[in-house]
C-alpha cells in the first residue's frame, strides 16, 4: 500500500474512471491530466520510511550502515537522491549517464536511512540499494 501526499491544491476528494484520475472540488469535477500544472512542470517526489537494513526494529542498534549506491529503474536521467542518514539531511546526488545508478558519498554512515528522491518525470517502477553493516568491534 502507498501513501500519496498532494499539496497546493483544494481538493477534497479523488476519484478513478476508466483508468483516468479526476479531483472533486466544491466546483466541480478536474481531469488529472498533462505534464504541467497550469503551465508549470509537476515537481514529484518520493521519501521513504526511515530504513534500518534488517536490524530490529524499535530497538537502538550500535550497528551502523553504509550505502554506496541506488539502483532506479526508472526511464528518467533527471533523477536525484538525497540521503537522510539518523535524521541528518545529506547532499543531492545525481543518476549516471545511464539514469539508473545514483553513487552516494562514503561520508554517510548510520543507523537508519531514508531517501528523497526527486525529479520524477514519468514512472519509478522499483528501488534497490547496496548496503553494507558496520560490525561494532569489541
Amino acid at each position: 500500500v502507498s501513501q500519496s501526499r498532494y499539496t497546493s491544491f483544494d481538493f477534497i476528494n479523488f476519484l478513478e474512471v476508466g483508468g483516468q484520475l479526476y479531483g472533486v472540488k466544491s466546483d466541480g469535477i478536474y481531469l488529472m491530466g498533462g505534464d504541467t500544472d497550469d503551465g508549470s512542470a509537476i515537481a514529484t517526489s518520493i521519501t521513504t520510511k526511515a530504513l534500518s537494513f534488517n536490524q530490529n526494529q524499535g530497538t537502538a542498534s550500535f550497528n551502523k550502515n553504509k550505502v554506496a549506491a541506488m539502483y532506479l529503474n526508472a526511464d528518467d536521467k533527471t533523477i536525484t537522491v538525497q540521503p537522510v542518514v539518523d535524521n541528518q539531511l545529506g547532499n543531492i546526488h545525481a543518476t549516471d549517464d545511464s539514469g539508473r545508478k545514483v553513487k552516494l558519498s562514503r561520508q554517510y554512515s548510520g543507523a537508519y536511512w531514508q531517501f528523497i528522491i526527486r525529479h520524477i518525470q514519468t514512472a519509478l517502477h522499483g528501488i534497490e540499494w547496496l548496503a553494507t553493516k558496520q560490525q561494532r568491534r569489541a
